[in-house]
């Protein structure tokens, strides 16, 4: 009696522990938000050592991992019940949401691109006129109706904008969203643009961002990521003039890779932008002059 006793404590405790694991397997996915709020508090341990599957379940082959590493594959993680990050699901880029989504994660896996910044104390109240004397600041650099250390200004420039964002939210007309634009489009390679895409690509579904500023850091992220552009903004070359165009020897280099060039001009249309032949016409003009 006492041996049948102990086998069915023995079989009980063995089905609860058995339950247990079961459930803490469970995997949910995890949101975009989510993945990044975890991995801006520079939890990046579960996300690097995960189980990497494809699209069946597979733990991934060398090509898929190559295509991965190209940033070619889109990513979606999932935890367990305890919040642990235990499986990545790696899937073919389909469209640019994705793609930039994808380019994000990467920045995030590298570094947060708020850490490096020392962020001001914001006064809310003044966050419009703050972000507006900022844009100011950087067109008027580039212009040459103001004088001063083209560097420190966007340097102090970045601090300012990311702090009112960071603290009062992302600006909500179309004046202090071009000038806040301005200011991250030129931010260089901080990881800003990819950071704050999505919510400059939301202003632009509202209307409240002009085509061409989309198409231009579209552009500018996917260049700085090794991608062909979409729009034919962006120029070639590593050793360029302050427009990014002409190298050490003052030649021209032309245009960065663009996807699907012989459609480019109906991309460009959409956006306002004029066909890229002109363009090109007009940017060699202007260094030659």
């Amino acid at each position: 009696m006492i041996k049948k006793q102990t086998f069915l404590y023995l079989t009980l405790a063995l089905f609860v522990i058995a339950c247990k694991n079961e459930k803490q397997n469970q995997l949910t996915e995890l949101s975009k938000e989510e993945t990044y709020q975890i991995l801006s508090t520079g939890a990046k341990q579960d996300f690097l050592f995960a189980k990497y599957v494809n699209a069946n379940g597979v733990a991934l082959n060398p090509e898929e991992k190559t295509l991965l590493n190209e940033g070619k594959l889109y990513r979606t993680y999932f935890k367990n019940t305890t919040g642990k990050v235990m499986e990545v699901q790696c899937r073919p880029i389909e469209n640019d949401e994705q793609l930039f989504g994808e380019i994000k994660l990467m920045q995030f896996l590298a570094s947060n691109p708020l850490s490096n910044i020392q962020r001001e104390s914001i006064n809310c109240s003044l966050s419009d006129s703050i972000i507006l004397a900022a844009g100011a600041l950087d067109q008027g650099i580039r212009n040459g109706s103001i004088d001063g250390d083209f560097f420190k200004i966007d340097s102090s420039n970045r601090v300012k904008v990311t702090s009112v964002i960071e603290q009062c939210g992302f600006p909500k007309t179309k004046e202090t969203i071009e000038a806040a634009w301005y200011v991250i489009q030129h931010s260089g390679q901080t990881g800003l643009m990819e950071y704050y895409h999505s919510q400059f690509n939301m202003a632009y579904q509202d209307s409240l961002l002009q085509p061409r500023r989309k198409a231009m850091m579209d552009d500018r992220i996917l260049m700085t990521y090794g991608f062909p552009q979409i729009y034919g903004t962006q120029l070639s070359g590593s050793t360029h003039s302050a427009d990014g165009s002409i190298d050490s020897r003052g030649r021209w280099n032309g245009f960065h890779d663009i996807r699907d060039p012989l459609k480019v001009n109906e991309r460009r249309a959409k956006m306002g932008l004029i066909p890229i032949e002109e363009e090109e016409q007009q940017r060699k003009n202007k260094f030659n002059s």
